[in-house]
């Protein structure tokens, strides 16, 4: 565990290929965002209040698991620098900061709907 701490772990150009465990559980989550990607855009696709939301999301998912399957590829073709662990750990931090913007626009959204419906009821008076 003490390995995972240092730089050479992180930024050794060729880790090697993924443990069968950890391969599995990448190529999981990469199913699981394309799953994802095609709910989102289902309801993306519905005239509805939170359309933007949806594609927020449909995005989010579809270029996460295209990075996903790039690092993948790279680590079992065991390509040097671009199968480096870095990447994988700047993949989680970048979809972490990804996914607290998209919240934070979710949290927005009931304001948004609130004054959305006190202009409808403004301008139904308005000739």
């Amino acid at each position: 565990m003490n390995e995972f701490f240092t730089s050479s772990f992180w930024f050794n150009r060729s880790p090697g290929m993924f443990s069968s465990i950890s391969g599995k559980l990448l190529l999981g989550i990469i199913i699981l965002f394309v799953l994802l990607a095609i709910a989102s855009l289902i309801l993306k696709r519905k005239k509805d209040f939170y359309r933007t939301l949806w594609g927020k999301t449909f995005t989010f998912f579809v270029v996460n698991a295209i990075i996903g399957t790039a690092i993948n590829f790279f680590r079992q073709e065991i390509i040097p620098f671009l199968s480096a662990r870095i990447w994988i750990g700047l993949w989680i931090v970048g979809s972490i900061a990804w996914i607290a913007l998209i919240i934070s626009y979710a949290k927005k959204l009931p304001d948004k709907k609130k004054e959305l419906e006190k202009e409808k009821e403004f301008k139904k008076y308005l000739p």
